[in-house]
């Protein structure tokens, strides 16, 4: 492009144009933000130039099938339109006062946007995640990666309300009201051991054509060391510029890093935007790593662009930097402010159960049925989409089938515990033995137990040895000779039986041989084998039942005394 001179009027009464920032609107037009030192009096007119380039011999060079473009305009911003998807261009913005030529400032070799990974450090794929019935993957090849390249897939979620802009300011920046969002996927990186410069993660907060968002990247351990950066980091990305956010904590090295393939990782995102500051709590297969973005003031309208907080959009996007990564699902939704402060509150939407697919099997053919609808979750009273599952690969079937240490016993039912993933669709138990089928009800493998929140176990009683219950009765009066009879038997398994069983002995037996031993007048008449009626009332003997004395004694000390043994008839 042409050189820029001042050619008239005062030096001090002209402009000069400091920064140029290309902000891309569409895949054929773009915004054109300027500062400038402004003296005496302002520019009353620009004036901008638009070049194409095309690549030969190994550098940029003017296109020469296409000549160069004049626009007069007023005023910043200058939204340019009429441009090529994926060409390249040289943007020049000149001042003017009157007739007076200002300084000016280019940007050179500036490409504009596709639907591939073609673009200077960000490229963007616009296309519906349902790609296939299966994990969706995304790829980056060395070239493209030190080219700072990225493939980008992303698009909107109904469910998230985005905030209104509560101020307006070009200085300052503008200010949001609070909102709450999460959002989150799970992502496999390659093998590193063929291939170890792996790359992934998830964005939020993305604009029209994915250049601009926040960015969770999760880099296996040989990339990042290379790099010198850490594996799990959050960073902004404005218009052509990977910035990183300001991490908030001490994160322990040992639970977060360590970032290796053939590895599912999970990342859930909750993010807080209120005035004009960004909060960012990552968990990383349940670790936690904080970020914090804020508007920084400045004076300058087009460093204000670069160090503003980004404004909140309704589009979530999956990245790959470097390899190969796929992608299991996404999802995105708005947050009550009791949610996002709850700790123990589970963002994650994504239960194994939004496969919608099915094997019909009626007349005795196996015929698959996918169903391409979007997946849906009630909000309020409105069913919005906050979820995509990329596809059902196959759901596996385990059957387990168990003997009891201890049998016989009393099952009531099987468990998967709190593990969401998996799902008993069948179960049989019986005094010996049970059965269970259990369904993987997401396409990722799965643990059934772990000994943390994976389980799978069958809980209902044994039986065994109850211990020895013995139960004695109380003796009928003190005058009665107490005749011990023991009843042993294994059946007895509780206390109150085992009562039960003493008093209906005690009542039903022993007291029909009831035995009594007493001492009486002397009467040598009396002998063994007699039948006698005995009278006392205080020991409940009225004198009706017949007693068969079975012993008899004579003493003589002060007189004649006998002592009989009789027993009840």
């Amino acid at each position: 492009m042409r050189d820029i001179y001042p050619i008239g009027g005062s030096y001090t009464q002209l402009a000069f144009v400091k920064n140029l920032v290309i902000k891309p609107l569409s895949y054929t037009s773009v915004e054109i933000n300027i500062d400038t030192y402004e003296w005496s009096v302002n520019p009353t007119s620009y004036s901008i130039y638009i070049q194409k380039k095309i690549y030969s011999g190994g550098v940029w060079v003017n296109d020469p099938s296409s000549a160069e473009v004049s626009l007069s305009k007023n005023a910043d911003p200058f939204v340019i339109d009429n441009l090529i998807m994926g060409a390249t261009y040289d943007f020049q913005v000149v001042p003017y006062l009157n007739s007076n030529m200002g300084y000016g400032i280019q940007q050179k070799d500036y490409t504009m946007p596709t639907d591939g990974i073609s673009i200077q450090t960000l490229s963007s794929t616009p296309k519906d995640f349902k790609v296939a019935k299966s994990y969706m993957a995304l790829s980056v090849t060395e070239q493209d990666y030190l080219a700072k390249r990225y493939a980008i897939a992303f698009r909107e979620f109904p469910a998230i309300v985005v905030p209104t802009t509560k101020t307006v300011s070009q200085v300052n920046g503008n200010e949001y009201n609070v909102g709450y969002f999460s959002y989150g996927t799970s992502l496999i990186l390659d093998n590193t051991v063929e291939n170890p410069n792996q790359m992934g993660g998830l964005g939020f907060f993305v604009n029209s054509l994915g250049q601009t968002g926040y960015y969770i990247l999760i880099e296996s351990t040989s990339s990042a060391a290379a790099a010198d950066k850490k594996s799990v980091r959050i960073v902004k990305f404005v218009g052509n510029k990977v910035k990183p956010l300001k991490e908030i904590g001490t994160r322990t090295e040992s639970t977060v890093e360590g970032i290796y393939g053939g590895r599912i990782y999970n990342i859930d995102v909750k993010v807080k935007i209120e005035n004009r500051v960004v909060n960012i709590d990552a968990y990383i297969n349940g670790y936690k790593v904080s970020y914090q973005d804020s508007t920084v003031k400045t004076a300058s309208k087009v460093a204000l662009l670069e160090t503003s907080i980004l404004a909140p959009t309704n589009k979530v996007a999956v990245i790959c930097g470097r390899g190969e990564v796929a992608f299991d699902y996404v999802y995105g939704n708005e947050l009550k402010d009791y949610q996002y402060v709850d700790a123990s509150f589970d963002v994650n939407l994504y239960q194994g159960q939004f496969g919608n697919d099915l094997i019909n099997t009626s007349f005795g053919d196996l015929s698959y049925m996918g169903n391409y609808s979007q997946d849906e979750i009630a909000i309020g009273n409105k069913k919005l989409t906050a979820l995509d599952e990329f596809g059902t690969v196959v759901r596996e079937i385990l059957k387990v089938d168990v003997k009891y240490d201890t049998r016989p016993s009393y099952p009531i039912k099987w468990s998967t515990g709190i593990n969401k993933y998996a799902s008993l669709i069948g179960q049989k138990v019986s005094n010996f033995g049970a059965q269970a089928y259990i369904l993987n009800n997401t396409s990722t493998s799965i643990p059934i137990s772990n000994g943390l929140e994976a389980s799978l176990y069958i809980y209902g009683n044994t039986l065994g040895s109850s211990g020895e219950l013995e139960y004695k009765t109380d003796g009928l009066n003190d005058y009665a000779t107490a005749e011990p009879v023991i009843f042993q038997s294994s059946w007895l398994q509780n206390e109150a039986d085992v009562k039960a069983l003493a008093l209906w002995i005690k009542s039903n037996v022993i007291n029909k041989g009831k035995l009594i031993d007493m001492s009486i007048f002397g009467n040598p008449l009396i002998s063994v084998g007699d039948i006698v009626g005995i009278k006392y009332s205080y020991h409940g003997l009225a004198g009706t039942e017949n007693f068969i004395v079975t012993n008899v004694k004579h003493s003589y000390s002060q007189g004649l005394e006998t002592q009989i043994t009789c027993r009840t008839l």
